[in-house]
């Protein structure tokens, strides 16, 4: 169970992949206002919390720089929780058993 979160801001300037791949299970990552230029996948880690410190309308993860999806999670892992972002950009495919699902914003 977890009792407490450590709490990390970022700035557009900051590498959000980087810290990703250093944070331990509980931690929330605050986003300030601008634009990340991001294509990001999720660690093996569990409860991990980004969300904007101004709303969606202030903060944007754009991955228009990478033929991929902008946020990749897909290891099982779980209290994933991502909020108050505009997600826009990127592009991705899964394989399903009689297809292909299409999506650019987040794939799990």
């Amino acid at each position: 169970m977890l009792y407490s979160y450590d709490t990390i801001v970022l700035t557009p300037s900051d590498n959000i992949q980087n810290v990703l791949d250093t944070v331990s299970e509980g931690t929330v990552i605050l986003l300030d206002a601008g634009t990340y230029n991001v294509n990001l996948v999720w660690p093996n880690t569990n409860h991990i919390i980004i969300s904007s410190l101004y709303g969606p309308e202030q903060t944007i993860l754009d991955g228009s720089s990478v033929p991929e999806s902008v946020i990749y999670v897909g290891n099982g892992q779980i209290g994933v929780v991502i909020e108050q972002l505009t997600i826009t950009g990127g592009y991705g495919s899964v394989a399903t058993f009689n297809s292909n699902i299409f999506g650019g914003g987040y794939i799990n």
